[in-house]
């Protein structure tokens, strides 16, 4: 099953707006059998065998309750976008774990942004390498390229607004992005389309002028776009369901500005 997603973070001068989808996505990989004519390239001999090949993976049933943003030691918050389970755990899971880790002591909390990527990356990259070996799979027979799974990690740098993307994979790799601006990761068609047809101009996007509302709507506005887009294809959609929108500042720390009803009824408790 995979977030075949789309995670969008605002950072704006009053703060950074999260927001994502709920939509978790089961993947079909397809076998294909059959009988193939080979020819020895050593001594000639010709024969039919039969093979089995890998098929076009496909989407083939959507679960709309998947939790793909959430805060992490209150001060930051976490999208991810990708596999939704790595070793037999939720990526949600497995990064509520490292939160109790940190807390109990076992691992010095981190004290800014890039500290908390550090964790998430290290971590991620622990479960895929577990996963590939229950699996019987070996990383090093992926492209360079290949990353399953990635992160935002919002929160704040030396009082700077900062989004960090890590692509967990064969390699990691990261991006840092700070002060105003929007960045997404996922399923960025729309987006693109919608920011090419929006500057045609070469003016920028005036992040630097949006209020907290401007940005929770903005947010919605490129999900919303993406799923509307999506519903008429002729494939499963993999961007769709409640839109879970947060708000990180340095005062108020991580807060829900909307959260879907199912998580908010059985978390209530639990909430960070």
């Amino acid at each position: 099953m995979s977030h075949m997603t789309l995670i969008v973070s605002l950072r704006i001068p009053d703060g950074i707006v999260l927001a994502g989808d709920s939509l978790a996505t089961m993947q079909l990989n397809p076998k294909v059998k059959g009988d193939v004519h080979i020819k020895c390239p050593q001594c000639g001999h010709e024969h039919d065998t039969n093979v089995e090949l890998d098929g076009t993976p496909y989407p083939s049933t959507t679960f709309p309750y998947s939790q793909k943003i959430f805060p992490f030691l209150k001060d930051y918050g976490i999208g991810t976008s990708g596999v939704a389970q790595l070793s037999g755990k939720t990526i949600y899971f497995a990064l509520r774990e490292l939160q109790k880790e940190i807390e109990g002591g076992s691992i010095p909390k981190p004290t800014k942004v890039s500290e908390v990527a550090d964790l998430i990356e290290k971590r991620a990259q622990e479960l895929l390498l577990q996963e590939l070996t229950k699996s019987k799979l070996d990383i090093n027979k992926y492209p360079d390229g290949w990353s399953p799974i990635s992160f935002q990690v919002v929160g704040y740098e030396n009082d700077i607004a900062t989004t960090i993307i890590v692509y967990n994979g064969k390699k990691v790799r990261r991006e840092t992005l700070q002060g105003a601006g929007c960045t997404v990761i996922g399923q960025m068609q729309v987006v693109t389309a919608l920011w090419t047809l929006q500057n045609t101009s070469n003016e920028p996007h005036l992040f630097d002028l949006f209020s907290l509302q401007d940005a929770v709507e903005y947010a919605e506005h490129l999900i919303d776009s993406t799923a509307s887009y999506q519903r008429f294809l002729r494939t499963v959609p993999t961007v769709g369901g409640d839109i879970d929108i947060a708000l990180i500042t340095p005062f108020a720390h991580f807060k829900w500005i909307r959260q879907k009803e199912l998580f908010a009824k059985i978390s209530e408790a639990d909430r960070v």
